[in-house]
């Protein structure tokens, strides 16, 4: 069930205060679903070899992913990759949501720009994303609930409240 509330902001960079959108675990499946069905029917053929999950909200979203396609997963935390991504090629990064685009461009201009990780074929995948997010991502749902056109945070299950 999905409930909106008005309260205090949750990340010390949401200020001011904002309405509050709960996403629930069905909702969340159903996108993961969606998402791994887009990736896999994209006309191109691409398949990722390996998916990274951005610690900590693309955790659970790239857990989802990595059992559909069946592929090892790897971590970003603060921009560092915390395992070897040794003997893949095509990797799919992982992030619950993309806001301001900054996480993804970070990664893209940090951690996938320099050797060795810059030969890599490096894919962008997001289950929830504002449109006026500055990274648009190589796949993303382009409907509501997961194309977000209001400013309301989108406050997880696995979130405190």
């Amino acid at each position: 069930m999905n409930r909106t509330v008005s309260s205090a902001p949750t990340a010390l960079t949401d200020f001011p205060p904002r309405e509050i959108r709960q996403v629930s675990y069905d909702e969340l499946c159903r996108g993961v679903e969606a998402l791994c069905n887009l990736i896999e029917s994209s006309q191109d053929g691409w398949k990722p070899d390996a998916i990274v999950a951005v610690v900590r909200g693309g955790l659970v979203p790239a857990t989802h992913v990595c059992h559909f396609f069946n592929r090892p997963i790897y971590f970003i935390y603060n921009d560092v990759l915390l395992d070897k991504l040794e003997g893949h090629k095509r990797i799919l990064i992982v992030d619950e949501i993309n806001d301001t685009g900054r996480a993804f461009q970070r990664i893209r201009d940090g951690i996938f720009s320099k050797p060795p990780n810059d030969t890599f074929d490096v894919r962008y995948a997001v289950l929830y994303t504002r449109h006026t997010t500055q990274f648009k991502a190589d796949y993303f749902l382009d409907y509501e609930p997961f194309f977000l056109n209001t400013p309301a945070w989108q406050q997880f299950p696995w979130e405190r409240e």
